[in-house]
């Protein structure tokens, strides 16, 4: 009998296991597969432990926790995923890449509230992050976005060669599979489907042209290491429109294996240490506290939100903190939550001209972009989406329109996750502290001038009726510096809230991403990065953890 059937929680069998891969792979959920195969393990009662059950136990399921799932299942290990989210990904608005927006202050939303951001008039923003098996990669835009090798130098700078920008390019090609169009410098065999779909769409073509008569140059995104110039966006769709996420590709392999199991619904209230050393989890299973065990490690895949929390429920955190919440302090870590990240965004949408057509196509992405400050060392701080509906949906009537959304992609300001109380069911307070460095205030400024100048280029006229804002209200920069307080928003990309480094003093976790000072305790996730990236994350996240994986099985 394998160590994952010792442990209590109930064995597949292996067509049932084949069932819901296929399940998994058509957008369907792991609630579907129940209905037909009883396999949602969190329903089951008489949930058992036994001490060493797993080698491994994987807290989150998002884009990380998938990865990790299957490397690590694929060479013989015993594995137990454990995911507070939702198995049901078979919702449209998850499966259905048209969709993705329905999920924004829903039930696959963990709607973490941020602390009032002064830089932004005080205002109380809502962080979102995905609730469902998958994590983000399950909610999320989909752009897929390769990231820029001056991003990646720095990450090899601070971590050593383990992290070296040749290790991670090949470890983020592992995962992408280009469907569509040129596949010069692409992955063709990767396990995410990746599509280029925004040309059919001929608003993407026009914010390009209109771009280069601003000075931006066209460049064939994700072929080439420098992300400066703009292109067509790429997007890990289906050509039939499903979404293809971690999900649906990496834990889909992953469930047909007898040594996988896998909890849904379940969150993890604490981390069970003895002496420094992680031996397993403790967790509320249908109302019920339950204790997981790991002859190996831990690891915490629960994203920028979650890992810090669970690691400071469990003592581990900065001591002052933690004592004044109670919380017998196990090892003081000063830097878990802190050195917190996002990156800020400034929708500007336009009601659609004569030329917009509102196309069902499968992207909804159509151009993406990037300029360098003015010493190309530098990774791209400036960022401009050409969105080609309305976002935030609403925002225009009938949703006949779209939205150039521009922000800083590479800020300054750090702020820190807050644990509220050593109550698990109590959210964290999110504080990324938006704009607190003023660098990142002038860099939106420029921003925001770099999309009011595409807006009103030549090229975009004819799909353009009129602004969702008042242009001649945005001459002034006082008046500029009004409208980003009162409109910025986040992007959705919270990271780096459990930094790798090589000072304990400053950093959460080592190069090898095991909890300084807990022995058999990991963070594998976008908190682990030390700074956020210029591109989209989704990639780079995918890569830390193939390389993660790497780095597990060779013992390290």
């Amino acid at each position: 009998m394998s160590k994952a059937k010792r442990s209590g929680v109930p064995a597949l069998s292996a067509a049932r296991r084949r069932f819901l891969s296929q399940l998994l792979r058509s957008g369907l959920s792991l609630a579907a597969a129940n209905a037909l195969g009883e396999i949602a393990f969190a329903g089951e009662k008489g949930v058992k432990s036994v001490p060493g059950a797993y080698d491994y136990i994987i807290v989150g399921a998002g884009s990380a926790g998938c990865v990790l799932a299957d490397r690590l299942s694929a060479a013989g290990f015993s594995i137990l995923v454990i995911e507070a989210g939702t198995g049901d990904i078979q919702q449209p608005k998850i499966a259905d890449a048209l969709q993705w927006a329905q999920n924004l202050g829903t039930d696959t939303d963990w709607q973490i509230p941020m602390t009032p951001q002064r830089e932004l008039n005080d205002r109380s923003l809502v962080l979102s992050a995905g609730r469902a098996v998958g994590g983000s990669g399950s909610t999320n835009g989909m752009g897929w976005t390769l990231p820029d090798v001056r991003d990646l130098a720095i990450l090899a700078r601070l971590l050593g060669p383990r992290w070296s920008i040749e290790n991670m390019y090949a470890a983020m090609r592992l995962a992408e599979r280009f469907v569509t169009g040129n596949s010069a410098g692409r992955s063709l065999d990767g396990k995410m489907t990746v599509g280029r779909y925004s040309p059919a769409n001929p608003l993407s073509a026009a914010v390009i042209q209109a771009a280069s008569e601003v000075s931006m140059p066209f460049v064939d995104l994700n072929t080439r290491r420098r992300l400066d110039g703009i292109g067509f966006a790429d997007m890990n769709v289906e050509p039939d429109g499903r979404r293809s996420g971690p999900a649906q590709t990496y834990f889909a392999d992953a469930i047909t294996r007898s040594n996988l199991d896998l909890i849904t619904d379940t969150a993890v209230t604490k981390l069970l240490i003895h002496g420094h050393v992680c031996v397993g989890v403790e967790c509320v299973v249908n109302g019920s506290i339950e204790r997981f065990y790991a002859s190996r490690d831990v690891v915490l895949s629960a994203g920028a939100l979650g890992s810090p929390k669970i690691l400071m429920l469990s003592g581990v955190g900065p001591a002052r903190d933690l004592r004044r919440l109670g919380i017998e302090v196990v090892h003081h870590l000063p830097a878990v939550g802190s050195n917190f990240q996002d990156h800020i965004l400034i929708p500007v949408s336009y009601h659609g001209g004569p030329a917009y057509v509102d196309r069902e196509d499968v992207g909804q992405i159509g151009a993406i972009g990037w300029v360098s400050p003015d010493d190309s060392r530098l990774p791209p701080d400036l960022m401009i989406v050409a969105f080609l509906r309305p976002f935030p949906p609403g925002i225009v009537p009938g949703e006949r329109g779209f939205t150039l959304m521009t922000g800083n992609a590479k800020p300054r300001s750090r702020g820190r996750i807050v644990l509220q109380s050593r109550d698990p069911r109590v959210p964290v307070l999110a504080d990324p502290a938006y704009v607190s460095d003023s660098r990142d205030m002038e860099s939106m400024l420029r921003n925001l001038e770099l999309s009011l100048a595409v807006g009103a280029a030549s090229s975009l006229r004819p799909f353009v009726d009129r602004p969702v804002f008042n242009a001649d209200e945005l001459q002034s920069r006082q008046a500029r510096l009004r409208f980003i307080r009162e409109n910025a928003q986040t992007r959705f990309h919270p990271m780096s809230s459990c930094s790798a480094g090589t000072d304990p003093a400053h950093s959460v976790v080592n190069s090898a991403l095991k909890v300084w000072g807990i022995r058999n305790l990991r963070v594998v996730d976008g908190s682990v990065l030390p700074e956020v990236p210029g591109g989209g994350p989704q990639l780079m996240i995918i890569g830390v953890a193939e390389l993660a994986a790497q780095i597990m099985l060779r013992g390290h």
